[in-house]
């Protein structure tokens, strides 16, 4: 049996990515922060709706605050589990590389992080903020980005709903002109994944009114 795939453009998956987080109960800030991320995959050839597909049952109408990390002294602990992508992320972004009154020698440590490859938005941030290229790695496998933001070959990722990862520095500088992570335009978008976020994209409409559904105003006129 096939499976149904929808192209999307990268905006419309940043909007729809956007709407079903918030759906989630997740603030403005951090749903904006998931639709940037989602585009930002999709736009390096990753697997952006599906990624975000498997995490909004996780975070379904729990509180971002009890899905992040905390930070201690420069040690980022996982009091949380599991991690969410986005909350993480966003610290990432705040704190930077390699977080208050860290070390760059010393890579950071998350454990059971949901959907960790959502994690790779926020890590180009990161090591353009820091001009470090940056890996994130996983027992299934590791992505780099390098000092201008950039994908670079680094392994296959996993796509593990949940995962340890390690954020270390990297070596990597160049760009691997060979690499399969080319830009793209589109998002491809299978068809049960586009059930779920817009099942949740759902919760954010507005629900008709008597009046709207009556049809407000149509029973005026102003032609005399």
């Amino acid at each position: 049996m096939s499976t149904t795939i929808k192209l999307l453009s990268l905006g419309e998956l940043e909007s729809l990515v956007l709407k079903a987080v918030r759906g989630a109960g997740y603030s403005w800030g951090l749903s904006q922060e998931a639709g940037r991320a989602a585009a930002w995959l999709a736009r390096h050839g990753l697997p952006a709706a599906e990624a975000f597909a498997k995490l909004l049952p996780i975070i379904d109408s729990q509180p971002a605050k009890a899905l992040g990390p905390q930070i201690i002294k420069g040690q980022w602990l996982s009091v949380s589990s599991p991690l969410c992508p986005v909350v993480t992320g966003t610290a990432m972004s705040d704190f930077g590389w390699p977080g208050i009154g860290g070390c760059v020698d010393q890579p950071i440590e998350l454990t059971q992080v949901a959907c960790p490859i959502i994690l790779v938005p926020f890590l180009s941030g990161c090591a353009v903020a820091a001009g470090r290229s940056l890996s994130i790695v996983s027992a299934s496998g590791q992505l780099t980005v390098d000092r201008e933001g950039q994908l670079v070959s680094g392994g296959v990722f996993g796509d593990d709903q949940y995962a340890t990862v390690h954020i270390v520095e990297s070596g990597a500088s160049v760009p691997d002109t060979n690499s399969a992570f080319k830009l793209r335009r589109r998002a491809s978008v299978a068809a049960v994944e586009m059930q779920i976020l817009e099942a949740m994209a759902h919760r954010t409409y507005v629900p008709a009114s008597e009046q709207s559904r009556s049809g407000a105003g149509a029973g005026l006129s102003d032609n005399d």
